[in-house]
C-alpha cells in the first residue's frame, strides 16, 4: 500500500511539473517607421525581457526613446543611440528587465526627433504570427 502512495506521489509530481512549463514568446508592434520585437525568454522566476528595434523611416533622426509599458503602470525605458539606428537594420537593445509574466506588457511608447520634429506613437504589443 505504502509503494502506491508512493508511485500515486511521484505522478502528481511529473503531471505538475508538466504544466509549469514555461514556452518561448515574440511580441511585435510595427508602424510605419518602427518594427518593435519583444522576445520573452523563460527564466527561472518568469521571463527575461530582449528588445529589438529598427527604424524603417528615411528622415535623420536627432533622438529616440522606447517605452515597453505594463499593465501595473510600470516601463522599462530605453534611449537610443540614433547613429546605431539609421539604415542598419534590427539592433537588439541592452536593457533586460525581468517579468513575472510576459502577459503583462501592454504596449509600447516610442519618442522621436527628426529635425526639430517630436513625433510619438503608443503601439499594442500583439503575438507574432511567424513561425
Amino acid at each position: 500500500m505504502n509503494r502506491y502512495v508512493t508511485l500515486f506521489a511521484i505522478l502528481i509530481l511529473v503531471i505538475l511539473s508538466g504544466c509549469d512549463k514555461k514556452e518561448e514568446v515574440n511580441l511585435v508592434a510595427n508602424t510605419d517607421s518602427w518594427k518593435i520585437n519583444v522576445n520573452y525568454l523563460p527564466s527561472k522566476h518568469g521571463y527575461i525581457e530582449k528588445q529589438t528595434i529598427e527604424y524603417i523611416g528615411k528622415t535623420p533622426l536627432n533622438k529616440v526613446d522606447l517605452s515597453i509599458n505594463y499593465k501595473n503602470n510600470s516601463s522599462t525605458v530605453n534611449t537610443l543611440k540614433v547613429e546605431t539606428l539609421v539604415g542598419v537594420g534590427p539592433q537588439q537593445l541592452p536593457t533586460r528587465t525581468e517579468v513575472d509574466n510576459w502577459k503583462n506588457a501592454k504596449n509600447v511608447k516610442i519618442t522621436w526627433t527628426e529635425k526639430d520634429t517630436l513625433h510619438e506613437e503608443t503601439v499594442r504589443l500583439t503575438p507574432s504570427t511567424q513561425e
